[in-house]
């Protein structure tokens, strides 16, 4: 039988996930039975020929299109500097020794690129290269009816001139379409379906962070519009011997109610749920497609969260069972796999792994002499007042763990059934994060704002304690995210004993693709600042190198920075002490590649393309710092120049 598996359309390397050169091939080839779809959707777009139409486009139509933002005045105001800012990111991003600032100058760029780029398209479309297009997944029925409305579906074009033809000419029997199912899948299973009615399409590994089909499989059943495009869906996390088995079935003509871990459409267009039955894969990572420097694996991929009572939380249901027996020798299997093949940096993708089990699995790579850096997950844990546990974890060479905070309010942790010791945990909190760093390990605390009766008081508390760990403690770190209820959740399910007085489904839950839900609860959502300004706030305080208005919002840039696995190589920390000069003399020099323009208020800006920081100021302080050599002897302009020191605008010139 002729198989291909494909992906779905989304953003750029799958959110930086899967980094590879961007190239146009003249053949464009299905390589192993895989077609990278999003790889071709990417690589046409930020070709040369694409950037520098669009560029020159934009330039050419941009006095028509009313107030443009300081980015887009930036395009049309460099060009060519646009044009080579914009390679450069594109071939950098993969590297994955970049450093934050610069991570983020690349981002910047290419999102700045991504918003010129739709506003030449037909239609109104979000485009970032963090999710591609911005467009609705929650309804299947909506999906099937609109992905073959050019208008509605801003990939098609592409489906139809790259993809469709590459398929068709394959005459596959089976495809495979891997990730979360979008108007791109519906449209490409659609189209296939019109010139090869007998194709098996079948939906597979889905699951990412926070999201997959395992979670609304029992209302999957009834989806009539879902099984109208596709004929099967892989339930299980480890999705490759499931798919060797529907390959198997179909080729012997046998019934895939044989099949475990399937929701399948039989002959008569019933849909079917089979058996549990895992099989548990030796080396839980893609053993074809190690990047040559690191891997993400699951050590023990029989295991997932050992609490799994938050309330909030439904990150477990996405896997079919869960084993409550740890087997270390499995997991040094993995690793011992890994330092055969000369692979010195891993990252443990397991949802949290136990301190004492976390210490064994340290003491077995010890004893092996291992040469690993590496960063995992576990829980705030009275276990870590251990110092001997985190030496351990130290020599083996972890750098990083990530504990999950959530909030510093005692009140809204007992709602979240965070700790069955809510009040001592947060009392020994410093007492845990001084024996990390002791042994030069960071910790990163992932934080959620926006529980259910969270007050602003109760929102503030938690922000200012994780501002106040930052500012103490070099190697501490945090992203703020919002609260999204789960479909799956303890939350979602007894939503009424949380004062929340609306749940908003987008559409029948039998036609529901999605995982998470809107909700209303008066308190948190009548609060000033509201959410999203809270989260840019917090974020922002932790970025103090991150411009003010930059497009790319700070919690999708470290959202970016840790699905890209940046972090790493980054061991630096960054210096965050101002640089103040206040005495009179001092020759400064502009560096060369500032990009200048007057406004239409009579004002000028001046934009610097290396960080995407700028400063609008009168035409007679921009007279001044358009000089070779710039003399400052008058107290006035000090303070600029320590912010124009500060964004690399400027440099003291010492030769002077």
């Amino acid at each position: 039988m002729k198989i291909i598996s494909i992906n779905t359309l989304c953003g750029l390397h799958n959110m930086l996930y899967d980094k590879k050169k961007l190239e146009i091939n003249k053949k464009i080839e299905v390589k192993n039975n895989f077609l990278d779809i999003n790889h071709l959707f990417w690589s046409q777009v930020l070709s040369h020929e694409t950037i520098s139409r669009t560029i020159n486009k934009f330039v050419q139509i941009s006095s028509v299109l009313g107030t443009l933002s300081i980015q887009e005045q930036y395009v049309v105001s460099a060009p060519n500097t646009f044009f080579n800012k914009l390679i450069d990111a594109k071939n950098n991003i993969i590297n994955i020794e970049t450093d934050e600032e610069n991570l983020f100058s690349y981002i910047e760029t290419l999102n700045i690129f991504c918003m010129i780029y739709s506003k030449l398209l037909p239609a109104n479309f979000i485009f970032t290269i963090d999710q591609g297009f911005h467009r609705s997944s929650n309804s299947a029925k909506e999906m099937l009816e609109h992905c073959l409305l050019e208008y509605s579906n801003p990939y098609l074009h592409f489906i139809t001139q790259t993809v469709l033809p590459i398929i068709l000419e394959s005459k596959p029997d089976i495809i495979f379409i891997r990730g979360i199912p979008n108007i791109g899948s519906f449209a490409v299973a659609k189209l296939v379906k019109q010139k090869l009615p007998n194709v098996h399409i079948s939906i597979t590994n889905h699951s990412t962070e926070y999201y997959s089909i395992n979670k609304i499989k029992n209302s999957l059943l009834s989806n009539v519009f879902f099984f109208e495009c596709f004929d099967s869906v892989v339930l299980n996390h480890n999705h490759i011997e499931t798919e060797k088995k529907i390959i198997d079935s179909l080729s012997k003509n046998s019934a895939l109610s044989d099949v475990p871990n399937i929701l399948y459409k039989d002959s008569d267009g019933s849909v079917n749920a089979t058996n549990i039955d895992i099989t548990y894969p030796k080396y839980d990572f893609n053993t074809n497609n190690i990047f040559g420097k690191y891997v993400n694996v699951r050590l023990f991929p029989k295991n997932h969260c050992y609490w799994n009572q938050c309330t909030f939380c439904g990150i477990n249901n996405k896997y079919l069972n869960c084993s409550a027996t740890w087997n270390i020798e499995d997991a040094w299997c993995q690793i011992n796999y890994l330092k055969n093949k000369n692979i010195n940096y891993f990252w443990s993708i397991d949802e949290a792994i136990p301190p004492s089990i976390l210490y064994q699995l340290a003491q077995k790579m010890n004893c092996h002499n291992c040469n690993f850096i590496w960063h995992t997950r576990s829980r705030l844990d009275l276990e870590w007042i251990n110092e001997d546990i985190i030496k351990e974890l130290a020599v083996s060479g972890l750098t990083q763990i990530r504990l999950g905070f959530e909030s510093a309010s005692i009140r809204i942790l007992k709602l979240m059934n965070k700790h069955e010791n809510v009040e001592e945990v947060l009392n020994n909190i410093e007492v845990i994060l001084k024996l990390f760093f002791k042994y030069q390990i960071r910790v990163h605390f992932p934080t959620i704002i926006g529980f259910p009766t969270e007050t602003l008081y109760e929102r503030e508390q938690t922000i200012n304690y994780l501002k106040k760990l930052k500012k103490k403690y070099p190697l501490f770190s945090y992203n703020v995210n919002i609260l999204e209820l789960d479909i799956s959740s303890s939350l979602y399910k007894n939503w009424d004993k949380y004062n929340i007085t609306q749940i908003n489904l987008p559409c029948p839950l039998n036609d529901f693709m999605g995982n998470i839900v809107k909700w209303y609860e008066p308190i948190v959502h009548s609060t000033t600042p509201d959410l999203e300004q809270s989260r840019r706030n917090a974020m922002l305080s932790q970025y103090t190198w991150y411009p003010e208005n930059a497009l790319t919002k700070p919690h999708i840039f470290y959202r970016l920075y840790e699905s890209g696995r940046y972090m790493l190589y980054n061991m630096k920390i960054s210096d965050i002490a101002k640089v103040e000069y206040n005495q009179n003399g001092i020759v400064v020099k502009k560096f060369s590649d500032l990009v200048s323009w007057k406004t239409q208020l009579g004002t000028y800006i001046t934009y610097n393309p290396r960080n995407h920081h700028y400063y609008e100021c009168s035409e007679s302080v921009h007279n001044l710092f358009n000089d070779d050599n710039i003399l400052i002897d008058d107290m006035r302009y000090f303070s600029l120049i320590n912010e124009l020191l500060l964004n690399k605008f400027i440099y003291i010139y010492e030769g002077r």
